[in-house]
């Protein structure tokens, strides 16, 4: 990873250092969170070569930044 950008609330850009050979990878995303009130989920858009976008959201669909951390990993051609 050459750097990480909180684009939004509930958004953080990822610039991969050695960029796939194409969009055709996957990536896993997982959020962590210390709060017991609602429930959070994760997900992946804006995939290019070179970067991809983490989301997370609240049951009601709103950005939510985890209280602890975001977690992901890449698979693919390099």
């Amino acid at each position: 990873v050459a750097s990480l950008g909180d684009t939004a609330t509930g958004k953080q850009t990822v610039t991969i250092a050695t960029d796939f050979s194409s969009t055709a990878y996957c990536v896993q995303v997982t959020v962590g969170d210390s709060g017991t009130t609602t429930a959070k989920s994760a997900t992946v858009t804006g995939k290019a070569a070179g970067s991809y976008v983490m989301n997370s959201v609240v049951e009601a669909g709103s950005g939510s930044d985890p209280t602890t951390d975001w977690n992901s990993v890449g698979y693919g051609d390099q």
